[in-house]
């Protein structure tokens, strides 16, 4: 019955370990949400490139001809 009772303690033990172990949830979609945040504004904050804005100045002419 020993034998018995230490292995249930260590199987408890070692799931205790894992649980604690585990990153949070929350924590770790909040690391996620802030991470995609910080892209999107780096992003968005970059200058248009120099050939995009060409093109972009050629569909406005192209506009005001007609």
């Amino acid at each position: 019955m020993g034998d018995v009772l230490f292995r249930a303690a260590k199987k408890i033990l070692h799931e205790d370990e894992m649980a604690s172990s585990k990153p949070d949830k929350d924590a770790v979609q909040k690391q996620i949400d802030e991470n995609l945040k910080r892209i999107f504004e780096e992003t968005a904050n970059q200058p248009i490139p120099d050939q995009l804005s060409q093109l972009l100045q050629q569909l406005r002419e192209q506009e005001t001809r007609k």
